[in-house]
């Protein structure tokens, strides 16, 4: 048999943010093969505890014939969300703050001045994101 086992399931990335490492949970991968899983191993598991930054979470299923099939995604944590800037004098701030479950949470914010002297270039808006 060469046929290795496949991940019938496998979880999206997950985007949180927290002030403090935090644990997390996620729905474990099922696999599919036609002959007999021998092991399923993973670099962290659903539960553990995590610190701000990226990680990467593989699992590895085993059949009787020693293939190999892999379940991956990723794990963004970030320190603290964004915050909304503060209203300038004469003018206004455009603020939008997004999430979805695919690129995770942003905040975008456009700066408008009502003084007509004040110059006009610079960044069109400012964005914040995870990382």
């Amino acid at each position: 048999d060469k046929s290795p086992p496949i991940a019938s399931f496998c979880p999206f990335d997950i985007f949180l943010d927290s002030s403090h490492p935090i644990s997390i949970e996620w729905k474990e991968p099922v696999f599919e093969d036609n002959q007999s899983l021998l092991n399923i191993d993973s670099n962290f598991n659903s539960g553990d505890i995590f610190i701000w930054g990226e990680h990467h979470v593989i699992y590895t299923a085993t059949d009787s014939s020693n293939n190999t099939g892999r379940c991956e995604f990723d794990i963004y944590l970030a320190s603290s969300t964004c915050t909304k800037p503060q209203q300038p004098y004469y003018g206004d701030v455009l603020y939008k703050h997004s999430f979805d479950g695919e690129s995770g949470s942003f905040s975008m914010a456009s700066v408008q001045c009502e003084d007509e002297r004040y110059p006009k270039e610079g960044p069109m808006f400012y964005v914040c994101d995870y990382m």
